[in-house]
Protein backbone atom coordinates (compact mmCIF):
# COMPACT_ATOMS: atom_id res chain seq x y z
CA UNK A 1 0.00 0.00 0.00
CA UNK A 2 1.20 3.40 -0.77
CA UNK A 3 -0.03 6.93 0.35
CA UNK A 4 -1.98 8.70 -2.48
CA UNK A 5 -2.27 11.90 -0.81
CA UNK A 6 -1.21 12.98 2.67
CA UNK A 7 -3.18 16.16 4.18
CA UNK A 8 -2.24 17.40 7.43
CA UNK A 9 -4.04 20.33 9.76
CA UNK A 10 -2.52 21.48 12.73
CA UNK A 11 0.10 19.30 12.96
CA UNK A 12 3.29 20.05 14.44
CA UNK A 13 4.34 23.00 12.81
CA UNK A 14 1.81 22.49 9.73
CA UNK A 15 -1.56 24.84 9.65
CA UNK A 16 -2.26 23.01 6.50
CA UNK A 17 -0.51 20.72 4.31
CA UNK A 18 -2.06 18.89 1.00
CA UNK A 19 0.48 16.95 -0.94
CA UNK A 20 0.41 14.10 -3.59
CA UNK A 21 3.41 11.79 -4.26
CA UNK A 22 4.13 10.73 -7.24
CA UNK A 23 3.81 7.13 -7.51
CA UNK A 24 6.59 6.43 -10.33
CA UNK A 25 9.39 7.39 -8.63
CA UNK A 26 11.39 8.05 -5.44
CA UNK A 27 10.28 11.35 -3.23
CA UNK A 28 13.29 13.75 -1.44
CA UNK A 29 12.03 16.40 0.67
CA UNK A 30 14.53 19.33 0.32
CA UNK A 31 14.43 22.39 2.37
CA UNK A 32 15.54 25.02 4.67
CA UNK A 33 15.72 24.15 8.75
CA UNK A 34 12.34 23.76 10.53
CA UNK A 35 10.68 24.21 7.02
CA UNK A 36 8.51 20.75 8.39
CA UNK A 37 10.46 18.32 6.44
CA UNK A 38 10.91 15.59 9.90
CA UNK A 39 6.88 16.98 10.30
CA UNK A 40 6.10 15.38 7.61
CA UNK A 41 7.81 11.88 8.11
CA UNK A 42 6.26 11.77 11.40
CA UNK A 43 3.05 12.37 10.06
CA UNK A 44 3.42 9.85 7.44
CA UNK A 45 5.03 7.39 10.49
CA UNK A 46 2.28 8.27 12.97
CA UNK A 47 -0.21 7.23 10.28
CA UNK A 48 1.47 3.74 10.01
CA UNK A 49 2.15 2.76 13.80
CA UNK A 50 -0.05 5.61 15.71
CA UNK A 51 2.75 6.47 17.69
CA UNK A 52 5.23 8.88 17.09
CA UNK A 53 9.45 8.25 16.80
CA UNK A 54 9.92 11.28 18.73
CA UNK A 55 7.88 12.17 21.11
CA UNK A 56 5.87 9.67 24.15
CA UNK A 57 3.03 12.67 24.14
CA UNK A 58 0.75 12.82 21.25
CA UNK A 59 -0.29 16.15 22.45
CA UNK A 60 2.47 17.86 21.81
CA UNK A 61 1.62 16.65 17.94
CA UNK A 62 -0.90 19.51 18.22
CA UNK A 63 -0.03 22.97 16.62
CA UNK A 64 0.68 25.01 19.40
CA UNK A 65 -1.25 27.85 17.83
CA UNK A 66 -4.43 26.15 18.51
CA UNK A 67 -4.03 25.99 22.45
CA UNK A 68 -6.53 29.02 22.66
CA UNK A 69 -8.91 27.41 20.02
CA UNK A 70 -12.07 25.78 22.21
CA UNK A 71 -10.81 22.72 21.07
CA UNK A 72 -7.17 22.30 20.19
CA UNK A 73 -6.97 19.72 17.92
CA UNK A 74 -4.99 18.24 14.64
CA UNK A 75 -5.74 15.95 11.69
CA UNK A 76 -4.01 13.61 9.84
CA UNK A 77 -5.04 12.12 6.77
CA UNK A 78 -4.41 9.67 4.11
CA UNK A 79 -5.68 8.33 0.96
CA UNK A 80 -3.80 4.72 0.47
CA UNK A 81 -3.97 2.59 -3.02
CA UNK A 82 -3.00 -0.65 -3.28
CA UNK A 83 -0.98 -2.18 -6.84
CA UNK A 84 -4.59 -4.53 -6.61
CA UNK A 85 -6.96 -1.35 -7.15
CA UNK A 86 -7.25 -1.07 -3.60
CA UNK A 87 -8.05 2.07 -2.35
CA UNK A 88 -8.35 3.37 1.65
CA UNK A 89 -8.90 6.26 3.10
CA UNK A 90 -7.21 6.41 6.89
CA UNK A 91 -7.61 9.89 8.97
CA UNK A 92 -6.55 10.32 12.89
CA UNK A 93 -7.75 13.31 14.88
CA UNK A 94 -6.11 14.25 18.21
CA UNK A 95 -7.93 16.66 20.67
CA UNK A 96 -8.06 18.45 23.57
CA UNK A 97 -11.72 18.48 24.93
CA UNK A 98 -11.71 21.60 27.32
CA UNK A 99 -14.84 21.45 28.09
CA UNK A 100 -14.42 19.40 31.54
CA UNK A 101 -12.02 22.71 33.08
CA UNK A 102 -9.01 20.17 32.25
CA UNK A 103 -7.58 19.11 29.42
CA UNK A 104 -8.22 15.97 28.34
CA UNK A 105 -6.69 14.36 25.37
CA UNK A 106 -8.68 12.50 22.73
CA UNK A 107 -7.78 10.44 19.62
CA UNK A 108 -10.16 9.29 17.23
CA UNK A 109 -9.12 7.07 14.50
CA UNK A 110 -11.43 6.46 11.19
CA UNK A 111 -10.78 3.85 8.13
CA UNK A 112 -13.46 4.83 5.27
CA UNK A 113 -15.30 6.78 7.44
CA UNK A 114 -15.75 3.62 10.51
CA UNK A 115 -14.20 4.22 13.60
CA UNK A 116 -11.78 1.84 13.98
CA UNK A 117 -8.96 0.68 17.32
CA UNK A 118 -5.11 1.27 16.81
CA UNK A 119 -4.94 -2.54 16.45
CA UNK A 120 -7.24 -2.10 13.41
CA UNK A 121 -5.28 -0.39 11.33
CA UNK A 122 -1.66 -0.97 12.71
CA UNK A 123 -0.04 -2.39 9.58
CA UNK A 124 -2.10 -1.13 6.39
CA UNK A 125 0.73 1.34 5.90
CA UNK A 126 3.84 0.09 6.33
CA UNK A 127 7.10 2.32 6.82
CA UNK A 128 10.99 1.93 7.51
CA UNK A 129 11.98 4.71 9.05
CA UNK A 130 16.12 5.37 9.27
CA UNK A 131 17.46 8.18 12.13
CA UNK A 132 20.86 9.19 12.99
CA UNK A 133 19.94 7.98 16.14
CA UNK A 134 19.65 4.58 15.49
CA UNK A 135 23.03 3.97 15.09
CA UNK A 136 22.05 2.74 18.57
CA UNK A 137 21.02 0.27 17.53
CA UNK A 138 24.39 -1.21 17.85
CA UNK A 139 25.92 1.19 20.58
CA UNK A 140 22.80 1.58 23.09
CA UNK A 141 21.38 -0.19 25.40
CA UNK A 142 19.39 -2.69 24.89
CA UNK A 143 16.13 -0.39 25.33
CA UNK A 144 16.89 0.82 21.68
CA UNK A 145 16.75 -2.52 20.14
CA UNK A 146 14.01 -3.94 22.00
CA UNK A 147 12.31 -0.60 20.32
CA UNK A 148 13.67 -0.94 17.24
CA UNK A 149 12.11 -4.71 17.70
CA UNK A 150 8.97 -3.13 18.78
CA UNK A 151 8.43 -0.74 16.14
CA UNK A 152 8.69 -3.38 13.54
CA UNK A 153 6.64 -5.97 14.97
CA UNK A 154 3.53 -4.23 15.67
CA UNK A 155 3.23 -3.10 12.41
CA UNK A 156 3.31 -6.67 10.89
CA UNK A 157 1.99 -9.17 13.94
CA UNK A 158 -1.29 -8.64 15.63
CA UNK A 159 -1.11 -11.08 18.02
CA UNK A 160 2.59 -9.09 18.89
CA UNK A 161 1.00 -5.79 19.03
CA UNK A 162 -2.11 -7.32 21.38
CA UNK A 163 0.56 -8.94 23.85
CA UNK A 164 2.67 -6.06 24.25
CA UNK A 165 -0.04 -3.60 24.89
CA UNK A 166 -0.98 -5.82 27.31
CA UNK A 167 2.25 -6.50 28.71
CA UNK A 168 2.52 -2.39 29.23
CA UNK A 169 -0.72 -2.54 31.09
CA UNK A 170 -0.12 -5.25 33.55
CA UNK A 171 3.72 -4.00 34.50
CA UNK A 172 2.46 -0.92 36.16
CA UNK A 173 -0.27 -2.60 37.89
CA UNK A 174 2.54 -5.27 38.96
CA UNK A 175 4.77 -2.24 40.00
CA UNK A 176 2.20 -0.69 42.10
CA UNK A 177 1.36 -3.77 43.98
CA UNK A 178 5.35 -4.39 44.92
CA UNK A 179 5.16 -0.74 46.41
CA UNK A 180 2.72 -1.73 48.65
CA UNK A 181 3.64 -5.07 49.35
CA UNK A 182 6.88 -3.77 50.39
CA UNK A 183 4.91 -0.65 52.27
CA UNK A 184 2.52 -3.91 54.11
CA UNK A 185 -0.42 -2.64 52.84
CA UNK A 186 -1.13 -5.73 50.25
CA UNK A 187 0.27 -9.78 50.46
CA UNK A 188 2.84 -11.35 48.55
CA UNK A 189 -0.43 -14.14 47.64
CA UNK A 190 -1.26 -11.17 45.28
CA UNK A 191 1.23 -10.93 42.96
CA UNK A 192 0.34 -14.97 41.56
CA UNK A 193 -2.27 -13.40 39.31
CA UNK A 194 -0.26 -10.70 37.98
CA UNK A 195 2.56 -12.85 37.28
CA UNK A 196 0.33 -14.92 35.50
CA UNK A 197 -0.38 -12.19 33.61
CA UNK A 198 2.78 -10.92 33.12
CA UNK A 199 4.50 -14.20 31.72
CA UNK A 200 1.46 -15.09 29.20
CA UNK A 201 2.25 -11.50 27.51
CA UNK A 202 5.96 -11.87 27.98
CA UNK A 203 6.30 -15.14 26.64
CA UNK A 204 4.52 -13.96 23.26
CA UNK A 205 6.43 -10.92 22.79
CA UNK A 206 9.94 -12.83 23.35
CA UNK A 207 8.95 -15.73 21.14
CA UNK A 208 7.56 -12.95 18.25
CA UNK A 209 10.85 -11.15 18.55
CA UNK A 210 13.14 -14.55 17.99
CA UNK A 211 11.29 -15.17 15.10
CA UNK A 212 12.00 -11.83 13.88
CA UNK A 213 15.61 -11.57 14.80
CA UNK A 214 16.05 -15.08 13.11
CA UNK A 215 14.36 -13.39 9.73
CA UNK A 216 16.24 -10.18 9.64
CA UNK A 217 19.34 -12.61 10.24
CA UNK A 218 19.23 -14.31 7.47
CA UNK A 219 18.27 -11.40 5.38
CA UNK A 220 21.53 -10.14 6.74
CA UNK A 221 24.27 -12.51 6.95
CA UNK A 222 23.45 -12.39 3.12
CA UNK A 223 24.18 -8.53 2.51
CA UNK A 224 27.22 -8.50 5.11
CA UNK A 225 29.04 -11.68 2.76
CA UNK A 226 28.44 -9.40 -0.07
CA UNK A 227 29.65 -6.23 1.48
CA UNK A 228 33.00 -8.05 2.81
CA UNK A 229 33.54 -9.84 -0.12
CA UNK A 230 32.69 -13.41 1.58
CA UNK A 231 34.96 -12.64 3.99
CA UNK A 232 32.64 -12.18 6.98
CA UNK A 233 29.81 -13.97 8.36
CA UNK A 234 27.36 -12.34 10.70
CA UNK A 235 25.64 -13.55 13.10
CA UNK A 236 22.88 -12.73 15.20
CA UNK A 237 22.34 -13.63 19.17
CA UNK A 238 18.91 -12.65 21.58
CA UNK A 239 19.47 -12.01 24.67
CA UNK A 240 16.35 -12.40 27.06
CA UNK A 241 17.50 -12.21 30.72
CA UNK A 242 14.10 -13.36 31.85
CA UNK A 243 14.96 -17.24 30.19
CA UNK A 244 18.04 -19.41 32.06
CA UNK A 245 19.00 -22.35 30.32
CA UNK A 246 19.85 -26.14 31.80
CA UNK A 247 23.58 -26.78 32.34
CA UNK A 248 25.50 -29.14 34.01
CA UNK A 249 22.12 -30.79 35.62
CA UNK A 250 20.85 -27.06 36.75
CA UNK A 251 19.79 -23.99 35.65
CA UNK A 252 22.73 -21.84 36.35
CA UNK A 253 23.94 -20.21 32.70
CA UNK A 254 21.75 -17.40 31.83
CA UNK A 255 20.63 -16.28 28.10
CA UNK A 256 22.55 -13.36 29.06
CA UNK A 257 25.22 -14.86 28.80
CA UNK A 258 25.42 -17.19 25.55
CA UNK A 259 22.21 -15.92 23.49
CA UNK A 260 18.87 -17.51 22.54
CA UNK A 261 19.73 -20.17 19.79
CA UNK A 262 18.39 -18.34 16.66
CA UNK A 263 17.76 -21.79 14.89
CA UNK A 264 15.42 -23.06 17.39
CA UNK A 265 12.37 -21.43 17.78
CA UNK A 266 10.92 -21.58 21.24
CA UNK A 267 7.06 -21.32 21.81
CA UNK A 268 5.63 -18.86 24.23
CA UNK A 269 4.51 -22.26 25.73
CA UNK A 270 7.76 -23.10 26.27
CA UNK A 271 9.09 -19.51 27.68
CA UNK A 272 6.08 -19.04 29.96
CA UNK A 273 7.10 -21.20 32.66
CA UNK A 274 10.67 -19.76 32.85
CA UNK A 275 9.55 -16.48 32.83
CA UNK A 276 7.39 -17.31 35.88
CA UNK A 277 10.45 -18.54 37.39
CA UNK A 278 12.83 -15.71 36.71
CA UNK A 279 9.43 -13.35 38.13
CA UNK A 280 9.88 -15.61 41.47
CA UNK A 281 13.40 -15.89 41.62
CA UNK A 282 13.63 -12.16 41.74
CA UNK A 283 10.39 -12.01 43.67
CA UNK A 284 12.42 -10.48 47.14
CA UNK A 285 14.77 -8.42 45.32
CA UNK A 286 11.39 -6.95 43.51
CA UNK A 287 9.24 -5.81 46.35
CA UNK A 288 12.78 -4.32 48.15
CA UNK A 289 13.07 -2.09 44.72
CA UNK A 290 9.20 -1.99 44.54
CA UNK A 291 9.69 -2.24 40.88
CA UNK A 292 9.96 -5.37 38.44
Amino acid sequence: MKIEHLSLTNFRNYARLEFSPPADRPVVLVGDNAQGKTSALEAIFYLATSTSPYTTSDRQLIHWRTENDPIPFARLSAEIGGANGAYHKLDITLMLDMTAGAARFKKAIKLNNVDKRVMDVVGMLNVVLFLPRDLSLVEGSPSDRRRFMDGTLRQVDIDYLLALNEYDKILPQRNALLKRIAERRASPVELEFWDEQLAASGAIIIAGRQRFLRELEVKARVTHLALTGGRETLSLKYLPSILTVAEGGGRQLSFDVIGLDLDRQLSAEAIKPQFLERLLAQRREAIGRGIT
